[in-house]
């Protein structure tokens, strides 16, 4: 399949969860606009930050119990009864309204705050596993743009009607949508991954002991959920100063929030998508508390009621558009059941102990200060400051999940994997372009000659780079042994040329010949041998053969299983400049044999700008056609963990989809620009199980 295909079928897929986290997130901001609302009609805003820790306090059995069902039967069946819960609560605080206004008001604080979260943790963790890491983040990135515009339309309608309409209506229409939205996600259909109902209690504190990872997310959660709540005190406290209470504070909160939801729509659709590809999830996170930091500035230098409105604000469109956006995806990378039994512990547990602690923060301020609350918002942006190194470290983590979700895969490591063992390539044979009989009458005619004629034949052979050391001081048995050699390894005999072979070390004189002899398969394996037990002494002229456009393919390419064992700065040069050769099979071994070389001597690697122009140059020298993984990722290993890209490498050769995407999505965060979007881009256009049909993936080895 195609990636233009897979990309239709993953918008596809996602269009449909995009209307209904629209719905969701209308009916989230209607419901805080009317919940702030009412609650601060009926209580004062003192009481604010008490009904924050109450509702962190509620939501603690809520979690526990929504996390148990997800770990048991998976998220796809629990959301939909979530979303009818939902409605079922604004129905039963519509009854209450109009009998008990202080407990409706108290009630629906306590419903929308502690269970909110909840219902948006369920959804998108039925988002999560629907799609691979590298679709997700295309996907959330349409679901968010869903989001943003039922955001949007939420905050206008409660805008609207807050004072035509009695709240005990908005509610039913609360109430409405919820319903729209469990019918929705119940035909959607079922998740990839199937319930694992023996999952233990346990498990979810056992996660967060050994993955810092899953540590750095809580805390990250943690310090978002206390900043949010410090800005939300602080904004709310200066509204119900200036507006007091009734319909006009309503429609204030309705207005803002709409003004959020438009910003956050504009957001999502202009910029998520290019924040995501450019900074990265890490570098997008961050956005959030930087802009906190930034429009919090603000806010202590100009005091008024809607600069002090800025932080808030920032927070609510960026937390709802780029932070979502990069936050879902830092999941996609765990097993099924380290994600089912943390997401929604650490979205919401974590997020109301942040809450918690940030109305605690407040109700000591207010005791100690006389009802003062102006250091909110240094304390704020002091917490936003720890989000931003938090999130900026984040990267590290998801790179090494993406690593390790390729380690505990379906993806092993065979045997047959290892580099020095899967150069398989399919070439003809090729005749030598030097005369062997040419050579032979040669050597024949200066037997026949006097002693000074056979020193002008060995001068000669010197000459001929048969000979590179001087032999002026030769004696005569010596020049006679020398000639002697020449004679048997022309001959390419099996018997004479394994004699010349097995008298010791091979006389440097002689490796020009016993190159040009790799080319018959008989004599491959001793010639090898003989080369590799010298290669660290005349690495120079196995790099002249092998960069020798004259020699025949066939040895040129036989060449790099000598060289990875000079262990020579010469070998590795060569071995860098054979990259550029014009012969793939060519390129592929000296790929190969680098990463043999290196692995022993990691001081001869080559610049890592080197290997990734080198893997350009395979994608430019293959238009429209897939490229040959083997040799690809042979050349990435030179510069980035091997292991983890011959996991990768096997992955997008496979047919398990959120195995390739995660392939994808690991390739995406460890290369530089531009190879990183002309790499995956063309692995998105090209099945990698193709590279099985290139000739260059299924030739033996020598």
């Amino acid at each position: 399949m195609s990636a233009p295909t897979a990309r239709n079928e993953n918008a596809l897929a996602a269009t449909p969860f995009g209307w209904v986290a629209g719905a969701m997130i209308a009916q989230q901001v209607a419901g805080k606009a009317v919940r702030d609302g009412l609650f601060l009609s009926q209580l004062a805003v003192s009481d604010l930050p008490k009904a924050m820790l109450a509702s962190a306090v509620v939501s603690v059995p809520i979690v526990l119990g929504v996390s148990l069902w997800i770990r048991r039967f998976g998220p796809q069946r629990m959301a939909p009864l979530a979303f009818g819960v939902n409605a079922g609560l604004f129905v039963l605080e519509w009854v209450l309204l109009s009998r008990l206004p202080l407990w409706a008001a108290v009630v629906l604080y306590l419903h929308v705050a502690s269970f909110g979260g909840t219902l948006i943790s369920v959804f998108w963790s039925a988002i999560g596993e629907r799609f691979d890491p590298h679709s997700a983040k295309h996907a959330i990135g349409r679901i968010t743009n869903g989001a943003a515009l039922g955001g949007l339309a939420g905050g206008v309608f409660v805008s609207q009607t807050a004072h035509g309409l009695e709240p005990g209506w908005l509610l039913l229409g609360l109430a409405l949508l919820n319903l729209l939205c469990a019918f929705g996600l119940a035909g959607l259909g079922k998740s990839r991954v199937e319930p694992h109902p023996s999952l233990t209690s346990g498990s979810v504190l056992t996660s967060l002991a050994k993955s810092s990872y899953l540590r750095s997310i809580a805390y990250l959660v943690l310090l978002t959920g206390f900043v949010s709540a410090l800005l939300d005190f602080g904004f709310k406290a200066a509204a119900a100063q200036s507006f007091g209470s009734g319909a006009q504070l309503i429609q204030s909160f309705a207005i803002f929030h709409t003004a959020t939801a438009v910003l956050t729509v504009l957001v999502q659709t202009t910029l998520a998508r290019r924040a995501l590809d450019r900074l990265g999830l890490a570098g997008t996170l961050a956005i959030l508390p930087a802009s906190v930091l930034l429009t919090g500035s603000l806010g202590l230098a100009l005091p008024s009621l809607w600069v002090r409105a800025l932080p808030r604000a920032a927070s609510a469109v960026l937390e709802s558009s780029l932070f979502r956006s990069a936050y879902e995806p830092l999941y996609t990378p765990l097993s099924a059941e380290t994600r089912r039994a943390s997401k929604t512990i650490i979205d919401v547990a974590a997020g109301r102990l942040g809450e918690a602690l940030g109305s605690g923060v407040v109700l000591l301020l207010l005791a100690l200060l006389a009802g003062s609350s102006a250091p909110v918002l240094p304390i704020a942006m002091l917490a936003a400051a720890l989000s931003l190194l938090l999130s900026l470290r984040m990267h590290g983590g998801y790179v090494a999940e993406l690593a390790a979700s390729l380690r505990s895969g379906s993806v092993t490591l065979q045997d047959t994997d290892a580099l020095d063992s899967t150069t398989r390539l399919t070439l003809s044979q090729t005749h030598a372009e030097m005369s062997r009989g040419e050579l032979l009458a040669q050597l024949a005619q200066l037997r026949g000659q006097p002693a000074e004629a056979g020193a002008l034949g060995i001068a000669r052979l010197e000459r001929l780079s048969l000979a590179p050391q001087a032999a002026s001081n030769a004696t005569q048995p010596a020049r006679a042994a020398l000639l002697d050699g020449v004679d048997d390894l022309l001959s390419a005999e099996f018997g004479r040329v394994q004699r010349v072979l097995e008298q010791g070390p091979l006389d440097a004189r002689l490796v020009p010949i016993a190159i040009s002899l790799l080319q018959h398969a008989r004599l491959v394996e001793p010639v090898t041998s003989a080369l590799k037990a010298i290669a660290h002494t005349v690495p120079g002229q196995l790099v002249d053969a092998l960069l020798d456009p004259t020699q025949p393919v066939l040895v040129r390419r036989r060449i790099p299983r000598v060289l990875k064992s000079a262990l020579h700065v010469r070998a590795a040069q060569g071995l860098v400049e054979a990259l550029r050769a014009p012969e793939r099979e060519i390129r592929y071994r000296a790929a190969l044999a680098l990463n043999e070389l290196t692995k022993a001597r990691p001081d001869l690697s080559p610049q890592a700008p080197t290997v990734f122009d080198a893997v350009r140059q395979e994608i430019r020298l293959s238009p429209g056609t897939p490229i040959d993984l083997q040799h690809v990722f042979a050349l990435l290993s030179l510069a980035l963990a091997a292991d983890a890209l011959s996991l990768a490498r096997q992955a997008l050769m496979g047919v398990d989809a959120r195995q390739r995407g995660t392939a994808l999505e690991y390739l995406q965060n460890v290369l530089p620009e531009p190879l990183r979007s002309e790499l995956v881009s063309h692995l998105e256009s090209h099945d990698g199980r193709t590279a099985h049909s290139d000739p260059v993936s299924i030739l033996p080895s020598d």
